[in-house]
């Protein structure tokens, strides 16, 4: 505050670009647009690639993807070959013809959808596994146990159906939807391939629920 006259950032639709410009100098102004940009950018990526690897090593370690998805790097230990497929869809999401806003609305949309399984898995916690149900510091008991799960599923409908109509084109609508029924198909065709092989999915859960409780 103080570095220009009030009107400036007032009557700016870039109030920090419009100041620095002021103060900054061509070499300073550059600088700070440069610098902020791209430290922007690479606090979030990081953020995004730390998450959003985990999820997926989950998967590959429930057998939904095949093991070598979640190699690790042998001196980083990073799962180097996810980041690498990430970084690819990235590209290639860029490279479609989509605007910025689409694909911002499709990021959402698939962190609202894996909030309904979440919810539900909230509600058949006690069953599937009532030993860390019991051992759980916090637990949803009564009514509780179904109003704030149904509520949560309630909101993600809500939030997804106001994001897929401010789409507004039948092609980025069905698009989305379109990822989400390969989504679905490949999980069925995976879990065909790994009885073939000798391996069932609902044993494995089984299996981890006995030992559980």
């Amino acid at each position: 505050m103080g570095a220009a006259p009030a009107g400036v950032p007032l009557d700016s639709k870039e109030a920090l670009v419009s100041v620095g410009q002021l103060t900054l100098g061509r070499t300073g102004l550059f600088f700070f647009i440069t610098g902020g940009a791209l430290l922007a950018l690479i606090t979030t990526l990081n953020a995004l690639f730390i998450v959003g690897t985990k999820s997926l090593l989950m998967i590959v370690q429930d057998k939904l993807l095949p093991a070598w998805l979640g190699r690790l790097h042998p001196r980083f230990g990073t799962p180097h070959v996810l980041l690498s497929i990430i970084w690819i869809f990235s590209v290639a999401g860029i490279a479609s013809g989509f605007s910025l806003e689409t694909l911002a609305s499709y990021a959402t949309l698939g962190v609202l959808i894996i909030f309904i399984p979440i919810q539900i898995a909230s509600i058949r916690l006690p069953k599937l596994y009532p030993g860390r149900y019991r051992r759980s510091k916090f637990k949803l008991k009564g009514i509780w146990l179904w109003f704030c799960p149904l509520v949560g599923i309630l909101m993600v409908l809500f939030f997804s159906i106001i994001i897929l109509y401010d789409l507004k084109s039948p092609l980025k609508v069905g698009s989305f939807l379109a990822f989400i029924i390969s989504g679905g198909a490949y999980y069925s065709l995976r879990k065909r391939y790994l009885r073939s092989t000798g391996v069932n999915l609902e044993n494995l859960l089984k299996n981890e629920s006995t030992r559980d409780n």
